[in-house]
């Protein structure tokens, strides 16, 4: 069982036993599956990050497009099954929200850098990084992954690079590789994994302040977390924007980005019933 339910609430459990998951976890429950898990007496120390340029974020489709990727490494690479990097950044299924799938377990070593595979936990942005820097979900993700590792195992979310180390690196930094992708920057990625993740409230937390005021008090308390919500779906648009400009990217990609956060936005103020 990966979870246990009661009550309506959803516990995770320890799965360390398995070498090779293919779970899907949300930005929500990626951090609660990883505080149960049993990594082991000497875990990883050391973080990566990558992309995968094929299959990308256009041809991804889910467990099917997983399980494909890991034959490839079995029958193509020779690697033994089921191993190979640990956490890819992907939708669940084509077209869905953005999430985090475990494949090979984290207690295990995966492979996806020659020489930097024990004790290292490698994750896989689904998403050609040769054509286009990652999105404001690609980052959340990578920063949600650090700081679960950071609150697990104390790795530090500090770059690395070519010296080996508690932190993060980037394959190029040990490869002849681009990856984890022309477009995509060093210096971008680890600030985004740097930054200060949202303090999350939680709903019986809201449950309990709104049931301390008025009616009155509550319809603007609401009113107020609504907005909160739409400037923060904002906000990541406009900083990935404002990086975009600074490294001067092309304006159609700019231009792109206004059009996905004026979409996105417009979606969520329609969720919440703001108009």
């Amino acid at each position: 069982m990966a979870e246990r339910k009661s009550g309506g609430l959803v516990a995770f459990v320890d799965e360390s036993h398995k070498l090779f998951l293919g779970r899907f976890l949300t930005f929500d429950e990626f951090p609660k599956w990883l505080a149960v898990q049993n990594l082991g007496s000497k875990p990883a120390y050391e973080a990566s990050f990558h992309h995968t340029y094929i299959p990308d974020q256009h041809s991804w489709n889910g467990r099917s497009t997983l399980d494909g990727v890991f034959r490839y490494y079995r029958d193509n690479l020779g690697w033994p099954s089921g191993v190979g990097p640990h956490l890819w950044v992907a939708p669940k299924y084509k077209g869905g929200p953005v999430g985090i799938w475990v494949a090979t377990h984290p207690r295990h070593d995966g492979i996806a850098v020659a020489g930097s595979n024990h004790r290292r936990i490698h994750t896989e942005v689904v998403w050609n990084g040769d054509a286009r820097a990652f999105g404001p979900d690609q980052l959340k993700a990578l920063r949600i992954i650090a700081h679960a590792l950071k609150d697990k195992l104390g790795i530090p979310l500090r770059y690395t690079g070519a010296t080996k180390g508690q932190g993060w690196f980037a394959h190029r930094d040990r490869a002849s590789k681009s990856c984890p992708g022309r477009a995509n920057s060093t210096a971008k990625i680890m600030a985004a994994i740097q930054s200060p993740l949202a303090p999350v409230i939680s709903t019986q937390e809201i449950g309990g302040v709104l049931n301390m005021l008025s009616v009155e008090e509550q319809g603007l308390a609401l009113w107020v977390l609504k907005l909160q919500r739409i400037d923060q779906i904002a906000g990541s648009y406009d900083r990935h924007i404002l990086m975009l400009k600074i490294d001067g990217a092309p304006a159609a990609a700019v231009e792109e980005q206004f059009e996905a956060k004026a979409r996105d936005v417009a979606k969520e103020k329609k969720v919440l019933g703001l108009g």
